[in-house]
């Protein structure tokens, strides 16, 4: 299968996207799954049957998902983090046509989401790359995702939107996003508890 299926804990929303303090409303359990393979639908439903039985409420998605997808979703009682992916690794401000591409893309994964009660959640960009960032500047990098978070956030308004970084751009935190989205992989507990309490104060 041309799909992963990781474990992760984060917390997030169950029934409404709600944000009442610096914690999510109540705690999301999930998995990161994808990306899909063709002709996908019954490995999809089966896979998602397992991941509710094992006591998951929720799966992290880094494509959008097609209405077989959704439905999948809604029959296992599952909540959806989308991702809207497009190109991460090229420098975007090079070319007006790229960006343009880029805001296109974000508005129409955006309106499209923002219409599903399955998804709770939506992330408008996906690690980008330490190094390109700062050849592009941070602060322009910052300034581009806040944009495409406003975009998200205008055509789907009921939805919780963020992007998603990783430690080597911890800072990379847009100020308009609703939650703190960090993907991290560390397998020691020690090491994770303490990078945990960093990401609090990023929060």
């Amino acid at each position: 299968r041309s799909y992963r299926l990781l474990s992760l804990v984060m917390p997030a929303p169950t029934d409404s996207a709600t944000m009442p303090g610096k914690f999510f409303a109540s705690h999301w359990r999930g998995v990161s799954y994808g990306p899909f393979a063709p002709d996908s639908k019954r490995v999809v439903d089966a896979d998602f049957a397992h991941i509710a039985r094992l006591g998951f409420n929720s799966v992290r998605l880094y494509e959008i998902p097609d209405q077989h997808t959704l439905d999948a979703a809604m029959r296992h009682g599952l909540k959806l983090l989308c991702g809207i992916p497009w190109s991460e690794h090229i420098d975007f401000f090079s070319e007006a046509s790229a960006w343009e591409d880029i805001r296109r893309r974000v508005a129409n994964g955006a309106a499209f989401l923002g219409r599903q009660e399955a998804v709770a959640a939506i992330l408008v960009g996906n690690e980008i790359e330490k190094t390109l960032v700062r050849w592009m500047r941070p602060h322009r990098v910052r300034a581009a995702l806040e944009e495409l978070i406003e975009l998200a956030h205008a055509q789907a308004p009921q939805k919780l939107v963020s992007y998603a970084t990783y430690p080597s751009t911890e800072y990379l935190v847009p100020r308009n996003a609703d939650f703190l989205a960090v993907n991290v992989y560390l397998e020691r507990r020690e090491a994770f508890a303490r990078y945990l309490s960093r990401l609090q104060n990023l929060a």
